[in-house]
């Protein structure tokens, strides 16, 4: 792990040779069988782009896991997607380029980093480990390079393609760009506890592309980009806005987060100030400039498990909680696309959340996952203040934790094995306007 953070491409393959089969295993466990490759080749992308998140090595392990989980939930969801897939997006998909010549088009405006890749596997039919050869890098490196390559080919071939149907149809750029906007919307808002982000993401980078002024595209299609880890396109898509005086306060604290992320600490704190310098801020927003301004600010990590513990699977879990409009259920359905949430315009001291675990068991700890599993480009979705018990007959309880909101960070406790049945949440505080969501609840037990 230390070595391939230093840029040694043979650790990191020597990674991806040990670990590959474990992420295989997981990819089998959830029914992809004949999706096993990609997910391994997914999974060890984001697993090199993050590799500096991890800051025990020895828990690479269990990390891995639960980003090949992430990866393989993201590709079930895609296939509930597609079966659904119906109107203008079936009809672009439809006419996609598949001859040739047109595969060549695309070549040719690739620069060459991601033309040889491509090139190599595709058109000369070398598998990955001659095309790495031939390029004198490692496969895994390789690897990483090819999916890099083949998604912005298909982003250009998209956008070649949108520009065709736009003219075709007859549509301004403005009305094409309010219809990619409708779709995103759809994608996030058709109901309120479902998201599916990536679609979202992919149709607001469609209405910015038709129509470059549009706010409201840039806006969430820049926050997704942070959100993501692709910072610098974050803060080319961002910045304008700012320089449009679009003084809305996530777009400069967004920007900060970037440049705190790039080590570009000089720029971000001229981002934290012009935060502090605007008006109506809300509590979350005036925090998190103050936080930035002291300390340099990180991506959200995943939550520090102690060792010795166990994750507990949801079967036979219910829960009940305080507003009900959006099913409690969605916290531990084990579908990140889904959240419960008690809406509305704040936090409240009468909101709570309870989850029964259908037994009893030595409960250690939790953590919420109140950013669908990194997919949301929200941050700071999570109480800001609330207390945590158990209880073995939901009547008597035994407050086990606090949890103070902190920013770019998960809601999480850790406490000595308790043998208990029933997790109580609690606001225990008013909070204004932000309101909170569980997207997955995960609870461990210990010994």
């Amino acid at each position: 792990m230390e070595r391939a953070r230093a840029g040694e491409h043979a650790a990191f393959d020597a990674l991806f040779g040990r670990y590959a089969p474990v992420v295989a295993e997981e990819a089998r466990r959830h029914g992809l069988h004949g999706a096993v490759g990609d997910i391994i080749q997914e999974t060890f992308v984001r697993v090199y782009q993050r590799l500096w998140e991890l800051q025990d090595p020895a828990r690479f392990a269990p990390w891995l896991r639960s980003i090949a989980r992430r990866v393989c939930l993201g590709e079930l969801r895609t296939r509930t997607r597609a079966q659904r897939d119906t109107g203008w997006e079936a009809e672009r998909r439809r006419a996609a380029p598949v001859d040739r010549q047109a595969l060549y088009d695309v070549l040719r405006r690739l620069p060459l980093e991601d033309r040889e890749p491509l090139r190599l596997h595709y058109l000369l039919d070398l598998d990955t480990n001659a095309a790495a050869r031939i390029m004198g890098i490692g496969t895994g490196t390789f690897r990483v390079r090819l999916h890099r390559a083949r998604a912005r080919a298909r982003r250009l071939a998209a956008s070649l393609q949108r520009e065709e149907m736009i003219a075709m149809s007859g549509r301004t750029t403005q009305e094409a760009a309010q219809q990619f906007l409708t779709e995103a919307y759809e994608a996030i808002q058709a109901r309120p506890e479902r998201f599916d982000w990536p679609r979202a993401r992919d149709r607001f980078t469609e209405a910015r592309q038709t129509d470059p002024e549009c706010y409201e595209a840039s806006y969430w299609l820049g926050r997704k980009l942070a959100k993501d880890g692709e910072w610098k396109e974050a803060i080319k898509v961002l910045t304008p806005l700012w320089e449009q005086a679009e003084e809305e306060p996530w777009v400069p604290l967004t920007l900060a987060w970037c440049y705190d992320y790039l080590g570009q600490r000089g720029e971000a704190l001229q981002w934290y100030a012009r935060v502090v310098a605007l008006p109506y801020l809300t509590d979350t927003q005036q925090r998190a400039a103050r936080v930035g301004v002291e300390v340099p600010q990180r991506p959200k990590a995943f939550p520090k498990i102690p060792a010795g513990v166990q994750e507990l699977p949801h079967t036979g879990w219910t829960a009940r909680a305080s507003h009900e409009t959006v099913s409690p259920l969605y916290a531990i359905d084990g579908d990140a696309s889904t959240r419960w949430t008690p809406m509305g315009g704040g936090q409240e001291p009468t909101e709570w959340l309870r989850l029964d675990l259908g037994a009893e068991a030595p409960i250690a700890g939790l953590w919420l996952d109140d950013d669908a599993a990194g997919q949301a480009p929200t941050q700071n979705d999570q109480p800001r203040h609330c207390f945590i018990s158990v209880s073995r007959d939901g009547e008597w309880w035994k407050r086990v934790g606090e949890w103070r909101w902190r920013p770019n960070l998960y809601l999480e406790a850790w406490w000595e094995p308790i043998s208990a049945r029933f997790v109580l949440l609690e606001q225990i505080a008013r909070h204004t306007p932000e309101w909170w969501s569980v997207f997955e609840a995960h609870i461990y037990r210990g010994g």
